[in-house]
């Protein structure tokens, strides 16, 4: 039953194209594809921690996944060790975001949408006084942002990493 849970995600799972001219906008629509076919089945992501899929049922487009992005970031110039490295960041990106965030961003209201973009729940500010927490209390008086919002953020980030290491 778990290797075809696993096999029916990735089946779901579009393949990147990494065509577009400037390399960051493929590593956006790779991200961002990702995140779609996670958004969709968020739990899904739990199956790597709480299973184990046997090797004779993995699914090719696995194994495709995972080369296709290492010689996309090869061939921009990383080394293996560096490459392995942003690949293994962009599965953490992708499946902490869509379990951690849009999981309850998708399923909550607007006050809990608020929350998701502090760094701790204002009411817990609130019931704190005493606590010196200034950049938190100052952080929970800014506009909230979206899960979209929050998730160029992350891919951004991964961007100027990348970016760095091509120096």
């Amino acid at each position: 039953m778990i290797d075809l849970a696993a096999a029916r995600m990735l089946q779901h799972t579009p393949m990147p194209a990494f065509d577009h001219p400037d390399w960051r906008d493929a590593l956006r629509d790779a991200y961002d594809k990702a995140r779609q076919a996670y958004r969709a089945y968020p739990r899904a992501t739990l199956i790597s921690l709480d299973e184990t899929v046997s090797a004779t049922s993995v699914d090719p487009h696995r194994v495709i996944l995972a080369e296709r992005l290492l010689q996309f970031l090869v061939d921009l110039g990383l080394t293996l060790p560096q490459a392995l490295v942003i690949r293994s960041g962009f599965l953490f990106d992708v499946f902490a975001f869509t379990l951690l965030i849009d999981y309850r961003y998708d399923r909550g209201d607007d006050e809990l949408r608020r929350m998701m973009s502090q760094p701790v729940p204002e009411a817990w500010l609130d019931s704190l006084p005493d606590v010196v927490a200034p950049r938190s209390r100052e952080a929970s008086d800014l506009d909230p942002r979206t899960s979209d919002e929050m998730f160029a953020e992350t891919i951004a980030m991964r961007i100027a990493t990348i970016e760095h290491l091509l120096e």
